[in-house]
């Protein structure tokens, strides 16, 4: 097998989606950003002085060359010209002495990002690696490439700001030696890592649950990298001894083939205060491959809508105030009223729950079920209790994907609500108001599809221009997939009803035509 199906294999051990372990050979890889001994020695002539003088004097230990750098480049930042408008800038800002080589260092690396068109061998690797499915993004980097690479996931900055949220370790970035968007936050100098080993231990407890549960890949780190050893000895003395198993086979160091030896995929050991930990080892400069494998994971709900039931749940049991977002009842209680609330955990009998637990959907969950067909409904119960119940409050509610799976047409079931049977007299016009029937040339300006318009207005007006597409030039395929993507608006209450509506035109595209 090569190292793909090899990857592959391995990965399907594990029941979760991986966590990728981000290390500075990455943004090397991608946007040529220097190294930590990179940045030092570019910034070290600013001062007039080499590296190798700041190397020497601090016995080569790399954070207290930062700390004699930023000594001496305090002092250059405030004398010269060049600086002049940053110091307008930030000159409030500063916090210590090390702050103008922190800010200077976060203007540099704020300015890098992908640039596509260079090679196109890594092109092709951006493209698939946009792809990949992963749980979240561990990384020492303070560049911005992860966030470009994946807008849609949060980002927690720092061990501060880790320790005091609440992770919900699904699209999400932890930056843990800090960001460039906060300069305060990098760590640099000997008094940061003093700082940040003092906390450690309680960054290897919020880390833990993710080593434990995940697949943890390290991209752009070498085996003796001294960040990697300290956060992997910390996690392990959060464990106890017949614990430490568990990491086993979890953690996949790649290692890019420098000397030309061949791809290779093999066991091997991390040697971790006096502990043997088993690791596997890949060897390759084939990176698309290992994207093409992370790509290959399939959640059965949408990563958003994980993270968002994620959150209320947290919610409501942390603070213990339920706030109106929870409701304990007997569903066949006459009061019942699912409108009433945000989120619903029911324990029962599947058999029951089967039968009498489908008029609980509410018109969002009805349409993350179109969009993303999870199959949570059964189709006659949402058709016969949940959609006139839905339908009597609001007109834009998908109904046909449940027409369709439900097959009462089929078996001339002639008894369907009104409000449902309206639903077949729909056109495409009833998707537009007045003025945008009457402007929809103008409005699309010549475009004749999803594609057209997403070039010429990009993705967030094109949402608003899609309805007034003729329903012949909508590829189901494409528009489906631009739902999956910005599902989030869902939720936003100035776009939600928009959002509804497309949805609803996506549900009468795809499904009436075959009810």
């Amino acid at each position: 097998m090569d190292i793909e199906d090899k990857l592959n294999t391995h990965l399907n051990q594990f029941s979760s989606a991986p966590f990728l372990f981000v290390g500075s050979g990455f943004s090397r890889r991608y946007i040529e950003s220097e190294d930590w001994t990179g940045l030092l020695r570019k910034f070290s002539e600013y001062t007039g002085k080499t590296y190798e003088y700041y190397f020497s004097k601090a016995n080569g230990s790399l954070p207290q060359v930062a700390s004699l750098l930023a000594k001496e480049f305090y002092e250059v930042w405030w004398r010269e010209d060049k600086y002049s408008e940053s110091r307008n800038i930030n000159k409030c800002k500063l916090v210590n002495e090390e702050s103008p080589l922190k800010i200077e260092i976060a203007n540099y690396l704020r300015q890098k990002s992908y640039i596509y068109g260079l090679s196109t061998s890594i092109d092709m690797e951006i493209d698939q690696l946009k792809k990949i499915v992963v749980d979240g993004i561990i990384t020492t980097n303070w560049d911005l490439l992860a966030e470009q690479l994946f807008p849609d996931f949060n980002t927690y900055i720092g061990q501060k700001e880790l320790l005091f949220a609440n992770p919900k370790e699904i699209l999400e970035i932890y930056k843990i030696h800090g960001c460039s968007t906060e300069p305060d936050s990098l760590v640099l100098t000997s008094e940061n890592y003093a700082e940040f080993k003092e906390r450690k231990a309680y960054l290897a407890a919020k880390l833990l649950t993710m080593f434990i549960e995940h697949p943890i890949i390290f991209i752009g780190y070498r085996l003796s990298d001294s960040n990697i050893l300290e956060i992997i000895t910390s996690i392990i003395k959060c464990l106890t001894p017949e614990n430490i198993p568990k990491l086993q086979n979890r953690l996949i160091f790649v290692e890019r083939d420098k000397n030309g030896q061949g791809d290779a995929f093999f066991e091997g050991f991390l040697s971790v205060d006096d502990i043997s930990l088993p690791i596997t080892r890949l060897r390759t400069n084939n990176f698309l491959a290992i994207y093409k494998v992370l790509s290959q994971y399939k959640r059965k709900f949408s990563a958003k809508l994980i993270k968002h039931l994620k959150e209320q749940f947290y919610q409501i049991v942390v603070t213990n105030d339920v706030n109106g977002k929870i409701h304990a009842s007997d569903i066949e209680d006459e009061n019942f009223n699912p409108d009433d609330i945000e989120f619903y955990c029911g324990v029962g009998i599947s058999s029951e729950l089967s039968s009498i637990g489908y008029s609980i959907p509410t018109k969002e969950a009805l349409c993350a079920d179109v969009v993303f067909d999870t199959k949570l409904y059964e189709p006659v119960q949402t058709v016969i209790n949940t959609l006139p119940l839905l339908l009597a409050k609001c007109r834009m509610i998908p109904v046909f994907k449940y027409l369709k799976e439900s097959k009462l047409l089929e078996n001339n079931q002639t008894t369907l609500d009104t409000k449902i049977l309206n639903k077949f007299k729909m056109t495409s016009r009833d998707f537009m108001t007045t003025n945008e029937y009457e402007n929809r040339k103008l409005s699309l300006a010549g475009c004749h599809d999803i594609p057209s318009l997403i070039r010429k207005y990009g993705i967030e007006k094109s949402m608003k221009l899609i309805l007034l597409l003729d329903k012949e030039s909508v590829d189901l395929e494409e528009f489906g997939e631009i739902l999956k993507q910005q599902f989030g608006l869902l939720s936003n209450k100035s776009n939600s009803a928009g959002f509804r509506k497309l949805v609803c035109f996506y549900d009468w595209l795809k499904y009436s035509q075959v009810v």
